[in-house]
């Protein structure tokens, strides 16, 4: 639980130094009259491209995590004990485990 919560933590540090990153950049380049606050509302053709790298990133996370959860379903047995790939049954229930290729 509490690297869950430490790896929480990194990710708001993150997710905020980089939201306050792109509000500094912002406000810096409105105040050197470089664009209007129209024009900061308004979406061009990088930002659909940034925010289409954005969707697929977070799809490959998606997939790379549902991947890993996959992958430790089939070393646990319906009694939730994890097991080694190598052995062909369960000590804590007893069951016998069938043999999936990787």
């Amino acid at each position: 639980m509490k690297r869950n919560l430490g790896r929480l933590a990194v990710l708001v540090a993150w997710g905020t130094a980089i939201g306050l990153t792109v509000l500094d950049y912002n406000l810096w380049f409105y105040s050197c009259q470089g664009c209007s606050s129209i024009a900061l509302s308004e979406t061009d053709i990088p930002e659909y491209g940034f925010l289409g790298l954005t969707v697929v990133a977070a799809l490959i996370l998606v997939f790379l995590k549902w991947r890993r959860k996959v992958a430790l379903d089939r070393r646990r047995c319906d009694c939730d004990a994890l097991l080694d790939p190598n052995w062909g049954y369960c000590p804590v229930c007893g069951s016998f485990r069938q043999k999936t290729s990787a």
